[in-house]
C-alpha cells in the first residue's frame, strides 16, 4: 500500500500518480493470457490418451472352437452312414421297419444333414474370427501411433510416448533442444540454447516444432520486463531499451529458453514441469476422441491474428496476412531494425508471439499441429476399426446360435438347446442312438 502524507504537493501528486498506476498495473491482465488458455487446452488435449482397445479375441476364439465340437460330434463315418442306409433299405424291402429302427435311420441321417450344416458355419464363423483379428490389429496399430503423434506434437519427434509428470524433467535433460525448438539452422549459441527468433516465426524463420516451442514463444520470450501469459512465468534476462524501440540492449539473447519463476531461474528441463502446470486442470477424465482434438485446432486457429494492431502495415506481409498467422501480441510487424527480425515474434517487450506465416506459407504447416491432426486421423481409424468388429463379433455369435440351433433340431430334437462348449454334447437321446448304432454294427 502507497501512504502519500507529509510531502509538498507536487511531491503528494507524484505519490498520486504512482499509486494509481500500480493499481493499474496491479488490474491488467497479461498480454497472451486468453491465447495462453487456447494452448493449454490443445496441450490438455495431446496429453490425453485414446480409449483402449478392447480384446475379445478369448471369447471370439471360445465360441469358434464350441462350433467346431458340434461338427466333431456330428460327423458320421461315410463307411458307417452307407452300412446304415443300405441295412434300413435292406430291411425296408422286407419288411416295414420296426419304430426303433426307424428313430434310428432318422437320427443318422440327421447327424448328417446337420455336420454338413454346421460345417458351412464353422468356416464362415473362421473367416469372420480372422477378419475380427485384422480389424483389431489394425486399431492396435493405430492407437499405438496416435500415442506417438501426441507425444511428438508436445516433445518432438524422438519421443514417442507420454511421460509420468515426475519423470518429465529427466526426460527434457536427455532430449536434443534441436528436436523441440524451431532454429532453422541448427545453430547452438551461447552456452546451448536456442535463440527465440529462429524458433518463433518471423519471415525466414518458422516456428511450431513443438508445443513446448510455442509455449516459450507466447510466455516466456527474452526478457523479464512483463508476464504475457501468467504472472510469475517471465524470461531470464533483464533487457534495456532505447526509447521504446524494438532494439535490444544489454540482452543475453541466447538464453531464452530459460525462464524465471517466483525470483528463480529454471532451464527447460525445470522450467517447462512449471510452465504446463500453470494450464487449469481438467476434471473430466475422459478417454481422447477426435472430435475433441478437432475442436482444440479450431479455438487455436480461431485465435490467430485477434492481437495484431501495426499501424504501419505497408510492407509485407500485410495486416490481413497476419491476422490469419500470428498467434499473440504483435506490437510492430515492419520497420524493425533489424532485418533478421522481420515478422515481429522476437521474444522481447511487446513482440512476444508466434508468428506461423513462414510454417503455413513456405513450409509444410505447423508440424505439431499436423502430429495432431494424424493422431486425431488415426484414433478415427481406431473408432472405425473397433465398430466394424464388434458388429463382426455379433454375427459371430449370432452364427454359434445357429449352429446350436441346427445341432438341437437334427439330433436332439429341442430347438431351445444351447451348447455351453464344456458339458458333452451328448444327451439321453444321443446315448440310446449310440448304443443302438453299436449293437447295429456288431451284428
Amino acid at each position: 500500500m502507497v501512504k502519500c502524507t507529509g510531502f509538498p504537493l507536487a511531491a503528494y501528486s507524484a505519490c498520486v500518480a504512482l499509486a494509481l498506476g500500480a493499481l493499474g498495473t496491479a488490474g491488467t491482465k497479461p498480454d497472451n493470457e486468453k491465447e495462453f488458455e487456447v494452448l493449454c487446452r490443445v496441450l490438455r488435449v495431446a496429453e490425453g490418451t485414446p480409449a483402449p482397445v478392447p480384446d475379445n479375441s478369448s471369447i471370439e476364439l471360445k465360441a469358434v472352437q464350441q462350433a467346431r465340437l458340434l461338427a466333431r460330434y456330428t460327423d458320421v463315418n461315410e463307411e458307417q452312414y452307407d452300412l446304415v442306409v443300405r441295412q434300413s433299405k435292406q430291411d425296408f424291402s422286407k419288411e416295414k421297419l420296426s419304430a426303433e429302427d426307424e428313430d434310428f435311420l432318422k437320427y443318422t441321417v440327421g447327424r448328417r444333414t446337420a455336420h454338413e450344416k454346421i460345417v458351412i458355419i464353422v468356416r464362415k464363423m473362421e473367416r469372420i474370427y480372422k477378419r475380427i483379428r485384422e480389424k483389431i490389429e489394425k486399431a492396435t496399430k493405430a492407437r499405438e501411433n496416435a500415442v506417438k503423434l501426441l507425444a511428438h506434437s508436445i516433445y518432438g519427434n524422438t519421443v514417442d510416448y507420454l511421460p509420468d509428470e515426475e519423470n518429465i524433467t529427466k526426460l527434457l535433460s536427455h532430449v536434443d533442444k534441436g528436436s523441440i525448438f524451431n532454429d532453422p539452422e541448427k545453430v547452438v549459441t551461447y552456452n546451448g540454447p536456442y535463440y527465440a527468433r529462429g524458433s518463433c516465426g518471423a519471415i525466414v524463420h518458422e516456428a511450431g516444432r513443438t508445443l513446448i516451442n510455442d509455449f516459450y514463444c507466447l510466455c516466456v520470450g527474452v526478457d523479464n520486463n512483463s508476464a504475457p501469459c501468467v504472472g510469475d512465468i517471465k524470461g531470464a534476462d533483464a533487457c534495456h531499451y532505447w526509447d521504446g524501440i524494438d532494439e535490444r540492449l544489454n540482452c543475453n539473447i541466447s538464453r531464452w529458453t530459460q525462464l524465471k519463476t517466483d525470483g528463480s531461474e529454471e532451464d527447460l528441463s525445470e522450467g517447462w514441469p512449471v510452465l504446463k502446470n500453470k494450464c487449469r486442470k481438467t476434471s473430466n477424465e475422459t478417454d481422447l476422441t477426435a472430435e475433441a482434438i478437432k475442436v482444440a485446432l479450431k479455438d487455436f486457429r480461431d485465435m490467430l491474428g485477434k492481437q495484431h494492431n501495426d499501424s504501419d502495415s505497408s510492407e509485407f506481409p500485410t495486416t490481413l496476412t497476419v491476422r490469419d498467422f500470428v498467434l499473440g501480441k504483435m506490437l510492430k510487424i515492419s520497420s524493425i531494425r533489424r532485418d533478421y527480425d522481420e515478422g515481429g515474434c522476437v521474444g522481447h517487450k511487446n513482440q512476444t508471439c508466434v508468428n506461423y506465416w513462414s510454417a503455413l506459407i513456405k513450409g509444410k504447416g505447423i508440424e505439431w499441429e499436423n502430429n495432431l491432426i494424424n493422431a486425431m486421423n488415426e484414433i478415427e481409424t481406431v473408432t472405425t476399426e473397433v465398430e466394424q468388429a464388434e458388429n463382426l463379433s455379433v454375427v459371430l455369435f449370432s452364427l454359434k446360435k445357429e449352429a446350436e440351433r441346427v445341432y438341437g433340431k437334427e439330433i436332439i430334437g429341442n430347438v431351445s438347446w444351447e451348447f455351453d462348449g464344456i458339458t458333452p454334447a451328448l444327451r439321453a437321446r444321443d446315448l440310446i442312438a449310440y448304443t443302438t448304432i453299436a449293437c447295429f454294427l456288431l451284428l
